[in-house]
């Protein structure tokens, strides 16, 4: 496995990552980067467009040019990846601390921590 670098350093703690083509998309702790960062790397590592500001984010799926990222509090969020830097397309308020996600057709299932699995279409 290859080791991701910006500006000449790893770029550090990520909860999850996802490839799609030849970019990277990590999700990275609200402790490193305040308020918790969504980034594109190209495979080559270079920083491509980042999102700040999505809680603590715990997963992320791709599908369809959309990333969906989990983040406990801050429930669950949707991104158009078409372009370099994520586009967020909308929030949505779960039940209760999301934790994981699963793409599947068009719903989104939320795993949450204490009350199941919430299903969005």
């Amino acid at each position: 496995m290859k080791n991701f670098t910006l500006n000449d350093k790893i770029l550090g703690s990520c909860r999850d990552v996802k490839t799609d083509g030849n970019r990277l998309f990590a999700i990275q702790r609200h402790d490193d980067y305040p308020g918790g960062r969504l980034c594109v790397l190209d495979d080559s590592g270079k920083l491509l467009g980042e999102y700040v500001g999505i809680g603590e984010a715990r997963q992320i799926e791709i599908k369809n040019n959309l990333a969906v990222v989990t983040a406990r509090a801050s429930g669950l969020w949707i991104f158009d990846i078409q372009e370099d830097t994520p586009k967020l397309l909308s929030q949505y308020k779960t039940i209760e601390y999301a934790t994981g996600v699963a793409l599947y057709a068009n719903l989104a299932l939320i795993s949450c921590r204490q009350y199941g699995i919430e299903v969005i279409d």
